[in-house]
């Protein structure tokens, strides 16, 4: 899926670089995810608070490493 976004070959440097840092955005945010659920259970407020959380920093990550966002 990112390299058919970012028009590349799945096996080009850029892309593995791109998949990998997605891979660690989405280990942290599972891991938050159940560390905060362990406690309380899963409710709409953790759902809510974990989308808030995440989007922003797929869209960050994505966008930096594609080059997209200004420094």
């Amino acid at each position: 899926m990112l390299a058919a976004r970012m028009g590349l070959p799945p096996e080009t440097f850029e892309v593995r670089v791109q998949a990998a840092a997605m891979n660690a955005v989405l280990k942290v945010a599972a891991d938050e995810f159940a560390r905060e659920t362990a406690g309380r259970g899963i409710t709409p407020e953790v759902l809510n608070d974990h989308r808030e959380q995440l989007a922003p920093v797929l869209g960050l990550v994505t966008r930096r490493l594609s080059g997209t966002d200004a420094d």
